[in-house]
């Protein structure tokens, strides 16, 4: 048989066993990264081989110092593998990533990629997400680190709690499965519906996210606006209801100022009550009100500051201090 008769056979042959033998069904199932690159390493062994197309792919990745504990499961619609660059570059793909087995948070996204080295992830375009505690979120890029137990964005972010109640943007965020917290970067803008109430905005630098439940802290230069009562602070914590997952109280700490038309008050902490529209001052607390200052152990302020109550304290009349002045 001459050279090139036999060099056309080998290629039909090539043709015949990379692209019409390659299992691509749905069949094509592994319960582990490893085991998935056992069964495809016969495939591409030689390094002249092309890459390989799979469908439906089902990966599941263990942690290495556990046993029998899952990392992440992902499912792609396709998955190319590149026996030069170790990676696996995937399409519509569906990550979980679990915490003792309990799935944490899920993200789904366009476009994909797999280090199979590292097993890190790296997930492109219309990436959006969901946590075990009902936060949604959106960006346009998301990578994951295996070792670290980390995944994080450089772009900006979109979250988004059950029935829409709080809307949050911030230029990106940084989330860990161990410790089951998202730190998102800011300018941080969130629009939050109170009852009650017809708006409220929350501006910080920062704000803190927890995966397992509802629960939401905002720190550095921080600015409240609940219609038209004005809130600065150092850090702002949200307490949702255990049962209903309903936002119940605010609380806010270091140097807390409120000012609501001709009216402003000053403490070290204020907790807002909001079923009882309480306003609750504590730390050093003073109330001005025209030329009325009030101090006391605790001031209480009801029905969105038109009722005052001084809790063991005096009223004084004197010219009101800055609420700015030490």
């Amino acid at each position: 048989m001459s050279f090139l008769l036999q060099l056309l056979v080998l290629g039909l042959f090539t043709f015949y066993f990379f692209f019409l033998e390659t299992p691509v069904d749905k069949s094509h199932r592994a319960s582990g990264l490893n085991q998935v690159l056992d069964i495809t390493s016969d495939h591409v062994s030689a390094p002249q081989a092309p890459a390989q197309v799979m469908k439906d792919v089902l990966l599941t990745e263990f942690q290495s110092d556990t046993e029998g504990q899952k990392e992440w499961v992902l499912e792609a619609k396709t998955a190319l593998s590149d026996s030069f660059e170790q990676t696996w570059d995937v399409q519509d793909s569906r990550v979980k990533f679990y915490k003792n087995n309990s799935e944490l948070v899920r993200i789904a996204a366009v476009h994909g990629a797999i280090n199979t080295s590292t097993r890190n992830l790296e997930l492109h375009q219309d990436v959006k997400g969901e946590t075990e505690s009902g936060y949604i979120f959106q960006t346009t890029s998301l990578s994951y680190v295996s070792d670290q137990e980390r995944f994080f964005s450089k772009s900006s972010i979109y979250f988004e709690s059950p029935g829409q109640n709080t809307k949050l943007s911030g230029s990106g965020m940084d989330g860990s499965i161990s410790s089951g917290l998202v730190e998102i970067s800011g300018p941080i803008e969130c629009h939050q519906h109170i009852e009650g109430y017809q708006k409220a905005t929350i501006k910080s630098q920062t704000a803190q996210m927890s995966l397992q439940e509802r629960h939401m802290i905002f720190r550095d230069n921080l600015f409240i606006q609940i219609d038209d009562i004005a809130i600065t602070g150092q850090r702002a914590e949200f307490v949702y209801s255990k049962t209903k997952g309903e936002l119940e109280m605010l609380r806010i700490q270091g140097r807390v100022f409120v000012t609501s038309g001709d009216r402003s008050a000053s403490a070290e902490r204020l907790e807002i009550q909001l079923k009882e529209d309480l306003f609750l001052f504590q730390g050093n607390p003073r109330f001005v009100s025209g030329e009325n200052v009030l101090v006391g152990n605790e001031i209480v302020l009801y029905d969105k500051g038109k009722r005052v109550q001084i809790l063991k304290g005096q009223v004084k009349s004197e010219a009101p201090k800055s609420l700015t002045e030490d």
